[in-house]
């Protein structure tokens, strides 16, 4: 297991304000850095990004915060330059045709 950062798929239980999953998450941190809270709202996810020492103690967190873990996923970093970072669209894939 190796120390970083852990995205933690919860379900906070009915409670979905955003503003007050935070505050739970980050008064429960202790030693653990919470870092952010997600939500995607098209499929009604959420998610609390942390950076801890262990797996076990970013789990132990997140129950003191009072939600339920669903998943458990080690983000990894894609530098802004990474190619599938450019946003194509449809509009700029035409012109790019066009000149060709």
């Amino acid at each position: 297991e190796r120390p970083g950062p852990y995205l933690i798929e919860v379900a906070p239980g009915g409670r979905s304000d955003a503003g007050a999953l935070a505050d739970r998450a980050r008064s429960a941190a202790g030693e653990t850095r919470f870092l952010r809270t997600i939500y995607v709202p098209e499929d009604d996810r959420w998610f609390l990004l942390y950076d801890g020492a262990t797996l076990a103690g970013v789990a132990a967190v997140t129950e003191r915060a009072d939600v339920r873990i669903v998943s458990v996923a080690v983000p990894r970093d894609v530098p802004r330059s990474h190619p599938d970072d450019r946003l194509v669209t449809p509009q700029s894939a035409t012109e790019r045709s066009a000149r060709s």
